[in-house]
């Protein structure tokens, strides 16, 4: 797999429900604006300070090369800041910063190392990417505006921690208290696989939202509604549970009303807690042309809400990417319990 991490903002009900996904804990600001790209009730994030409102990945795994692509919209011309910063641990190894006053991308690593020439103007989305590789003598930082090169750096030192490699994505913001910068459509990869390993172009992330159930209604509703009305509810009032080990349940979804064809992945959101405190194990369970299709288990080892993120690049039942929208508005998608 190469696709490691995607965010759209379309699954939050308030602002502070992001850190159920994004490592924040000190997420307590920021807004919701209007999509990039206008699905059904699609959203965009709007930073404001740096720290109430920036977004940290969870551990992705050690990557030495990785690539970051998203939406970007700045409001107002002030400060100069890290947009986007790509970390080992906490150590930045390379950041790309955004110069509000003259509206260029710079790429820095205990030093700049180089500044692009496509000037950003405000109010006006653009679709980024960033790649890294990560070395002290041979790293290489190549950055894109809108499916154009903007910076491309070889033979540099883009090792700040005492390892190659890259773990974590921040998105920082301005060091300000008015609205600066808009996020949306965030896709994190690596070079691994024989798919999705390098750069992507502009990427736009639908959401659907489950609307019946499907094949299977394992898991026990509380109160007693139908599961995919308490899995769409998305609170406390209304949920599936289980302690049984293979229970599972699936859902129909909503059809993809703005995406048709080059469709790189299907990624199922799950937010799931426990109700003891022990260590728990799920994973998806994805139902296509009759047949049930196991993903990767995952632990739950939180009495809070936790999204679990399960991530397909091709269509189970081919092996081959996903054909066509037809092909994933016939997908169920579901979760098992195993222990």
């Amino acid at each position: 797999m190469a696709i490691l991490f995607t965010e759209g903002f379309d699954i939050y009900s308030a602002v502070t429900d992001i850190k159920t996904k994004w490592d924040s804990s000190s997420i307590t600001d920021g807004s919701f604006d209007d999509a990039r790209i206008q699905a059904v009730g699609g959203k965009s994030f709007s930073q404001l300070s740096g720290g109430p409102s920036g977004l940290i990945t969870p551990d992705l795994g050690n990557s030495t090369t990785m690539i970051v692509g998203f939406g970007f919209k700045n409001v107002d011309r002030n400060g100069n800041f890290p947009l986007v910063e790509l970390r080992d641990g906490t150590t930045v190894q390379v950041a790309l910063r955004f110069n509000p006053t003259s509206g260029l991308l710079n790429v820095f690593s205990d030093t700049v190392l180089g500044e692009g020439t496509a000037v950003l103007a405000i109010d006006t989305w653009y679709y980024i990417e960033i790649k890294v590789l990560v070395n002290t003598t041979t790293g290489t930082v190549d950055v894109k505006v809108n499916e154009t090169s903007d910076i491309a750096l070889t033979s540099q030192d883009t090792q700040v921690s005492g390892s190659a490699q890259i773990n974590r994505v921040a998105f920082i913001g301005a060091t300000s208290s008015t609205k600066k910068n808009i996020l949306d459509d965030i896709v994190i990869l690596n070079d691994t696989g024989s798919i999705n390993n390098d750069f992507m172009g502009d990427m736009k992330i639908e959401t659907l939202r489950v609307n019946a159930a499907g094949n299977a209604s394992d898991w026990a509703t509380t109160p007693g509604v139908d599961g995919f009305i308490a899995v769409r509810e998305g609170d406390n009032n209304s949920l599936i549970g289980s302690s049984t080990a293979n229970d599972i349940s699936q859902f129909t979804k909503e059809a993809l009303l703005k995406l048709d064809t080059t469709l790189k992945a299907v990624v199922t959101n799950v937010s799931v807690k426990n109700s003891d405190a022990s260590t728990h194990t799920i994973r998806d369970n994805m139902r296509v042309g009759g047949a049930d299709y196991t993903g990767t288990s995952q632990t739950v080892n939180s009495t809070g809400y936790k999204v679990k993120q399960f991530i397909r690049e091709a269509d189970p039942s081919t092996s081959n990417a996903w054909a066509n929208a037809a092909a994933v508005n016939g997908a169920e998608v579901g979760v098992e319990w195993l222990s």
